[in-house]
C-alpha cells in the first residue's frame, strides 16, 4: 500500500553528465540510504521538468521522490510498505 507524503527532504545524490542518482535522504530526523533505484523518469509541470525515482532503502522500504528542477529541491512523494512504522 501506498502512503502520500509529499514533504520536502534533503537529499545527498551523485550526479554524472545529465543523469541524476540518489544515494541517501533524510525525513523526519532519520537517513534513509538508497541501496537501489528500481525506476527513474520525468514529468513536465509547465515548462518546468520534475525527476521521479522509485527507490529501496537498505531496509526493503520503497520510496517515491521527485527532483523539481524549478526549485531545485527534493520530495518525498509516497512510501509503500507493510507496515508504516517508519
Amino acid at each position: 500500500m501506498y502512503q502520500k507524503i509529499n514533504e520536502s527532504i534533503d537529499t545527498l545524490v551523485f550526479f554524472e553528465g545529465s543523469k541524476i542518482k540518489p544515494l541517501r535522504f533524510r525525513w523526519n530526523g532519520r537517513i534513509y540510504r538508497i541501496k537501489e533505484v528500481t525506476a527513474n523518469w520525468q514529468t513536465r509541470r509547465g515548462i518546468y521538468i520534475q525527476k521521479r525515482f522509485t527507490a529501496v532503502d537498505t531496509a526493503e522500504n520503497y520510496f517515491q521522490l521527485c527532483y523539481d528542477l524549478s526549485k531545485n529541491g527534493w520530495t518525498l512523494t509516497r512510501i509503500l510498505q507493510e507496515d508504516f512504522s517508519l
